[in-house]
């Protein structure tokens, strides 16, 4: 299994990138766990189902995206302090769709 992540941008497709993660989570356990077998996973991948994969729509609207952390706030050390600690009295709470949609609005 081979993962090159060269392949992993905007424009790649539902398949391409389920056969990409699959690969990766393979890859994972074959590297921490002995009781898997490459062989198995080897096997396995070409029984993905594309036609249900690609009936997903693609690319989705920003709107229906939905991550674990669209929803939750957290704080930061703001930028100038770099690497040093801030101190809890500077740190600043972000969300982090909110500062995606700063930098990315659609």
């Amino acid at each position: 299994m081979v993962v090159i992540g060269e392949d992993i941008d905007q424009t790649i497709q539902p398949f391409e990138y389920a056969t990409i993660v699959f690969s990766m989570f393979g890859d994972f356990l074959l590297y921490n766990y002995n009781k898997f077998d490459k062989g198995a996973f080897d096997a396995l991948l070409p029984t993905l189902d594309r036609q249900y994969i690609e009936r997903f729509t693609f690319p989705v609207s920003f709107d229906e995206q939905q991550y674990s952390l669209d929803d939750i706030e957290y704080p930061v050390a703001p930028i100038e302090y770099g690497y040093e600690w801030a101190g809890l009295e500077n740190m600043v709470t972000i969300n982090p769709r909110a500062e995606y949609l700063k930098h990315y609005s659609f």
